[in-house]
């Protein structure tokens, strides 16, 4: 979530690595890295045109895109659109509108998370098979078959879980150890300057997508919660966990679709109150939006004429107003996801409260 006594500025520095995503409606949208020229508060934000190889990546004037990056133990991310493109011409640069509101999650200096993704290890001419064993933003422990000195750099590639493909990224041996099965242990330190690497490493271990006892779980069973309400959403979240669901929250709206598209969930509850984007627009985004149309998504709130009937406008299946009861939306929840049919949320009347 934006921190109130920060703006944007604050946080980017001309030459900053980002990584620009493009292709909002596929799944996995392409990303670039490029860097950040200098701005206009608040008007535009002028970074490098993106490249692909040797080739300018073809953008359009209204594009929309997300630019995110990681500054002072803070992933950032906002989204925003191409601005002005058919008048840049032979220009290297390119215009993006200055964002309303931008996300902003802080996390703790490399924190690490347990892992097991496959990889090639390449040092120098040589390449070999391992697996990455824990992951954080500043380096990663690999485990092989051979053994790799300290001070040594290598490259290593890999897929992300959530399915982004990771080549050439940089590191350098920081610790190294032969173990007594006859494998070897490296624990790295990723080279600076890899913004793209950053920025996914820092939103897996922000959805926590890997926690072990939610590999493999089925997306029927999988819920995730957008409310900056820390209070709402430990409650749902606990409601949710006692009926052996996995509960995942986001205090952000644009946080929440990031881990929206990593842990793919067989639900989606929302708060009409957030202050980024309203729960109720929050819904519509996600119903128009290509592979989500079928999600289920449950928006509750504060009080208001006609909310339930809104809600069941943008395609939700329920509107909840007050008084805030968990037990009433993980009702609804596990109708949906059983076919039942669609969830009032208020069966006296009203706006969905009780």
């Amino acid at each position: 979530m934006a921190d109130p006594g920060r703006d944007l500025d604050a946080f980017m520095r001309v030459g900053m690595d980002v990584v620009i995503q493009l292709d909002l409606s596929q799944k996995w949208g392409s990303r670039f890295k490029t860097a950040v020229c200098g701005w206009r508060k608040p008007v535009d934000i002028l970074v490098n045109r993106p490249m692909s190889g040797e080739r300018l990546v073809p953008l359009r004037d209204g594009q929309r895109t997300v630019i995110r990056f990681v500054c002072d133990g803070y992933a950032l991310a906002f989204s925003t659109k191409i601005d002005n493109f058919d008048k840049i011409g032979d220009n290297p640069c390119c215009r993006v509108g200055w964002p309303r509101e931008f996300a902003m999650v802080s996390f703790r200096q490399f924190e690490r998370i347990k892992v097991a993704i496959p990889c090639e290890i390449a040092v120098g001419e040589e390449s070999f098979q391992g697996e990455i064993r824990d992951i954080s933003v500043g380096g990663c422990g690999v485990h092989s078959a051979c053994y790799i000195p300290e001070g040594k750099t290598i490259q290593l590639a890999f897929e992300m879980p959530h399915g982004v493909a990771l080549d050439h990224v940089g590191a350098v041996v920081c610790n190294a150890r032969r173990l007594e099965n006859g494998g070897a242990f490296a624990g790295c330190e990723l080279e600076k300057g890899q913004a793209n690497v950053e920025s996914e490493i820092a939103t897996l271990i922000r959805t926590a997508a890997l926690d072990q006892p939610n590999r493999g779980t089925s997306p029927d069973q999988r819920v995730l919660i957008i409310d900056a309400n820390e209070g709402n959403a430990s409650a749902l979240r606990s409601s949710f966990e006692e009926r052996g669901w996995y509960a995942f929250t986001a205090p952000a709206t644009i946080d929440g679709l990031w881990q929206l598209r990593t842990l793919q969930p067989g639900l989606l509850i929302v708060n009409q109150d957030q202050q980024d984007l309203p729960g109720l627009d929050v819904a519509r985004l996600v119903k128009s939006t290509k592979g989500l149309e079928s999600l289920p998504v449950l928006v509750y709130g504060s009080e208001g004429a006609g909310l339930d009937k809104k809600a069941t406008d943008v395609g939700a299946r329920g509107y909840f107003g007050q008084p805030f009861v968990p037990s009433q939306i993980c009702d609804a929840a596990a109708a949906c996801i059983a076919g039942d049919a669609k969830p009032e949320g208020d069966p006296n009347g009203g706006d969905g409260g009780q």
